[in-house]
């Protein structure tokens, strides 16, 4: 979204009438898959479909499944749709390191130590609020966007 200038939905994942685990595995798919045939085997043969109780992996329902729920998400997100079965995920993923490493930097020349993990960071509690504020800064710098920034503890 940030690519093409606009506004990303504030929940991508949310699919009626599929767990919304499921439909952000689908979403990933569709931004690495090559082929739309590549990206359907690929969701049918995902444990997701059995840890989200929706079918058995590989079975014809799973198959099933699988084509709606990638039909319903190139319907949902038709403003990116251009970039489905591209590939064009190792590139965003190259981005979303970039974004990561310049946060660590950033923090650690304030002598602020974080560990990122997976699309998210640890830190001290008394560094979080630093923290978020370079996060939304950093994401601002490298894509343009006002990124949403969650505190779990």
């Amino acid at each position: 979204y940030a690519r093409l200038g606009i506004p990303a939905p504030w929940d991508c994942y949310a699919v009626e009438g599929y767990h919304r685990d499921l439909a952000k595995v689908a979403l990933l798919i569709l931004l690495n898959a090559s082929s739309r045939h590549g990206a359907v085997y690929a969701l049918a043969h995902k444990r997701e479909m059995e840890d989200t109780r929706t079918a058995i992996k590989g079975s014809p329902k799973a198959f099933k499944v699988a084509q709606g729920l990638l039909d319903s998400l190139c319907h949902l997100h038709k403003p990116i749709s251009q970039f489905f079965f591209t590939g064009v995920g190792s590139s965003l993923m190259a981005i979303d390191a970039d974004i990561a490493q310049t946060v660590v930097d950033k923090m650690l020349r304030q002598g602020k130590v974080v560990l990122p993990v997976h699309d998210s960071f640890i830190s001290q509690r008394s560094h979080v609020p630093h923290l978020r504020e370079v996060m939304a800064q950093t994401a601002f710098e490298k894509c343009g966007v006002i990124i949403p920034i969650e505190q779990k503890y």
